[in-house]
């Protein structure tokens, strides 16, 4: 690695992993029902912003609190400043045994740090935390204040950054330490929808249900016929990646057409709902929200099914779409009531996100480039992703590691790591960076 900073990340990184192992030890995830007043998503993220805030409060700096949304952890006062987002919440750990380790417990295995958050996004936010102290103390930052603002909903509602923003200005600049390296200057749009069908019930009691999974590409089916049930399973994967898993629904087409043709005729509800997922997900060469058009910066869009279900007369089908400049929120839902209209479907809006999209050559994305490349000796090209990071919400800002090219972290998943090495590496990067955005331009 070898830059400046080498020897002070050796000194700080015991503290770094004894501090990140007091925030993993508490599970962070929005509980509603633990909520109060100074606790508005809940008991266990409320006690992840006390412990934060008094590990940063030992290393000396001031703390700012919004009411339990979110703090900021300042080297000094001033309306201009740099800027880090990073977020305390983390998804819970629900999967059971797949866990080598206890989730909630920062284990190192052969250099690899494991833990719920390990990655997403409490290794970062630590790191983030000495790199402030690191800069303060060796004096080598510039005019312009840090500030480490944490919020506390970003798997969920965002309404932290909402309620910061609202009270403070934006930064001159900033970066999300909650993405991918070497650096992500485009993020694709997010526009989730729901499409309900209604109509005549097909004759006998046929239902259709599957699991709740936010954020997931639909894994799991299940038929309900005659007293019968019938499951259909694909493969897991996060609805802004749906080409690295599969829905059931081949399987659950090839199944009715085998044994049960008549509900795909009609004109009822069910046939409307399989006429429908047939057109968006089925049809040979058929693409009618022309989500394979290619961005030359950003690809191509996508579509996820995430949820669906009939009862009765009424059906549902969940929509993930991540869209790129091509696109527009309302010109892909014109296109897609287009197509749900045909089958007397109608469209919801649930949650939209624009896209973000800074030009690789503005002087943000020149000082990261630089930063990256001074530690790892390698050329930058810069990502575009389907995910959001808090970026979307900084009117200058970008994603900016931890990942490295190559790495898998398992975030949201069973196992969530983050090698050691890597750690260190992403620190020094974020330290260069943070050195000279602060002394301006």
């Amino acid at each position: 690695m070898m830059t400046t900073y080498d020897q002070a990340i050796e000194e700080a990184f015991p503290r770094i992993l004894k501090d990140l192992g007091e925030l993993i030890a508490i599970p962070s995830h929005r509980d509603l029902s633990t909520k109060t007043p100074g606790a508005p998503f809940g008991r266990g993220i409320a006690q992840a912003m006390s412990r934060l805030k008094a590990q940063a409060e030992a290393l000396g700096f001031t703390v700012h609190e919004e009411e339990g949304y979110a703090l900021d952890i300042r080297t000094g006062e001033g309306e201009d400043y740099i800027g880090i987002l990073a977020h305390i919440d983390t998804v819970e750990a629900l999967e059971g045994e797949a866990w080598l380790s206890d989730p909630y417990v920062l284990t190192e295995r052969e250099g690899i740090l494991y833990g719920r958050g390990v990655n997403d996004d409490k290794g970062p936010l630590v790191a983030c935390l000495h790199a402030l102290k690191i800069l303060r103390d060796t004096g080598k930052a510039g005019a312009l204040p840090l500030r480490l603002i944490v919020g506390g909903a970003e798997e969920t509602t965002w309404e932290c950054m909402d309620r910061y923003f609202s009270r403070h200005p934006q930064p001159r600049w900033a970066f999300s330490p909650d993405g991918d390296f070497p650096v992500v200057n485009g993020e694709k749009g997010i526009l989730q929808v729901r499409v309900r069908v209604s109509g005549e019930p097909v004759p006998g009691e046929v239902t259709l249900q599957s699991p709740p999974a936010q954020g997931y590409l639909l894994e799991e089916l299940r038929l309900l016929h005659h007293g019968e049930s019938v499951e259909f399973r694909g493969k897991r994967a996060l609805s802004r990646h749906p080409e690295r898993g599969e829905t059931p629904l081949p399987q659950l087409f090839h199944w009715l057409k085998k044994e049960r043709p008549d509900l795909l005729q009609g004109e009822g509800a069910f046939p409307s709902l399989l006429g429908l997922l047939e057109s968006l997900f089925l049809l040979s060469g058929n693409d009618p929200l022309s989500l394979l058009r290619e961005d030359p910066a950003m690809g191509s869009s996508s579509i996820a099914l995430t949820a669906m279900g009939y009862a009765q007369g009424l059906g549902y089908v969940d929509l993930d779409l991540r869209y790129t400049r091509i696109h527009t929120a309302e010109s892909l839902l014109a296109a897609l009531k287009e197509v749900a209209g045909a089958f007397g479907g109608e469209v919801d809006v649930v949650k939209h996100r624009k896209l973000l999209y800074v030009e690789a050559d503005s002087p943000l994305i020149r000082s990261l480039k630089g930063a990256y490349e001074a530690v790892t000796k390698e050329p930058v090209v810069p990502l575009t992703k389907g995910g959001a990071s808090y970026a979307r919400v900084l009117l200058r800002g970008v994603a900016f590691g931890p990942t490295f090219p190559g790495e898998i972290p398992h975030s949201h998943f069973a196992n969530e790591q983050l090698p050691v090495a890597s750690l260190k590496k992403a620190l020094a990067i974020w330290l260069l960076a943070l050195e000279e955005l602060t002394w301006g331009e």
